[in-house]
């Protein structure tokens, strides 16, 4: 999936297959569901990216700064690649 500037926010692309961003997004969240019996504040902010959470929202919904927010989408970006 592409992503803007700042490395997390998803940019839409009409030539995705729908059916690849539906494996895409299962297999997501099944690291994320693995995530979580380790490192649960990952999950919790990569759960919110997926849905559509933006860096800001997310802050504001977890009470963390954005700055804490992208250090916590990165190590759960490190996370997950064990389990995709």
């Amino acid at each position: 999936m592409e992503m803007d500037n700042n490395g997390f926010e998803p940019v839409y692309n009409p030539s995705y297959d729908p059916f690849e961003l539906v494996e895409i997004r299962l297999t997501l969240e099944a690291a994320i569901e693995r995530i979580k019996l380790t490192h649960p504040k990952y999950a919790e902010v990569l759960s919110d990216l997926l849905d559509g959470l933006t860096i800001p929202e997310i802050a504001i919904k977890r009470n963390r700064s954005e700055s804490t927010v992208q250090e916590l989408i990165s190590r759960g970006y490190d996370a997950a690649k064990e389990y995709i």
